[in-house]
Parts: structure tokens; C-alpha cells; sequence
């Protein structure tokens, strides 16, 4: 993962976090719709690409069919 995409995840736990902590209802919406849009342009510098897939996932990239008996 580079520098911006670090840093772009790290501002949207702290947003998430403030948000979820957050008394008034409509700022804590605002706190969360930052940290949504932080991790929408970390998703743009490639931070959440080696996310390890489900087995399910896994499964259906195989080159070969899966026999159940």
C-alpha cells in the first residue's frame, strides 16, 4: 500500500470513529460520509486490492469445475 493510500485510510478510521461517537446525529452523519469518501479514494490508489478472497470467491476462479458427491 503507497503513502496517500495510508494516509487516506487512516483519516477514515478516525472520521468512523468520531462519528460513532458523536452526540448530534446529523454531524455524526457528516463524520461518516467523510470516512466513506476517504475510503472511496483509497479504493482509487489500489488500498484495498490485496484483500484475501472468500473460498467461495476462490472457487470460481478455478480453471477447473468443483465435483460435490
Amino acid at each position: 500500500m503507497n503513502e496517500d493510500a495510508a494516509y487516506l485510510l487512516s483519516r477514515a478510521r478516525q472520521e468512523r470513529a468520531r462519528g460513532n461517537t458523536c452526540e448530534d446525529n446529523a454531524v455524526a452523519l457528516v463524520h461518516l460520509q467523510f470516512a466513506e469518501e476517504y475510503e472511496r479514494r483509497a479504493r482509487r490508489f489500489g488500498a484495498f486490492a490485496e484483500q484475501p478472497r472468500s473460498p467461495g470467491e476462490q472457487a470460481r476462479s478455478l480453471p477447473f469445475p468443483i465435483i460435490r458427491n
